[in-house]
């Protein structure tokens, strides 16, 4: 009986080592790719069986940062179910749900001549410059944030116009559509949506998800 307990502790044992070294050339292949601190938590027991399939029963993938192109998130953090690493071709993962931040500035780089900041409820405050009919006007919006497929929405709810008390239903809508803007979030992998998005003090919380996702293996 001891001897079987011995055995079974060290199959156990050699098992989670080799989760641990799988993680860890999962985390060196994510810096790579622009990671930054990645920590990658391999599920289910046996660990080896999945390994000799190939195929992974439940992943966690945390990280500081990410860096993709001209884009940039924080504080990411995806859960992965069924991932199927072939020997050759891309890696295909049964489902996926990942949350990050996304800077302001990130957004205002991109889109240009604007300021960003979080407002009331969820909401985001807009700074613009806007030229309607020769005119310049400065103005502050609150605008609700929307997903939409691979993009952030920008809508106004409200407008106020520096040294404007008053503006005419038409100039308002015609600043309102000045302002409203779309971002375009790069580089997520094919079958990746955007469903929700927040304004935080931090940036713009996004959540994603996706099914039967394709990913680059790098």
């Amino acid at each position: 009986m001891v001897v079987l307990i011995v055995l079974a502790a060290v199959g156990v044992g050699v098992d989670r080592l080799a989760a641990r070294l799988v993680a860890g050339e999962a985390e060196r292949r994510l810096v790579a790719e622009g990671f930054s601190r990645p920590t990658v938590e391999m599920h289910g027991f046996p660990f080896l069986t999945q390994l000799a399939a190939r195929t992974f029963t439940r992943v966690t993938v945390t990280s500081e940062g990410l860096e993709a192109g001209e884009g940039r998130a924080s504080d990411v953090r995806a859960e992965l179910t069924e991932v199927r690493t072939p020997q050759a071709g891309p890696v295909r993962i049964g489902s996926l749900a990942a949350t990050g931040t996304v800077p302001y500035d990130v957004v205002e780089q991109a889109v240009g001549s604007l300021g960003l900041a979080a407002g009331p409820a969820g909401q985001v405050e807009v700074s613009r410059t806007v030229e309607v009919a020769g005119q310049s006007f400065d103005v502050v919006a609150t605008a609700r944030v929307r997903a939409s497929g691979t993009r952030l929405r920008i809508v106004p709810t409200d407008l106020q116009v520096a040294g404007v008390p008053a503006l005419t239903d038409r100039v308002r809508a015609l600043l309102a559509d000045r302002v409203a803007l779309v971002y375009d979030i790069p580089d997520l992998p094919d079958g990746v949506q955007v469903d929700a998005v927040t304004a935080t003090p931090a940036g713009f919380e996004v959540r994603a998800t996706g099914r039967e996702v394709s990913a680059d293996p790098g």
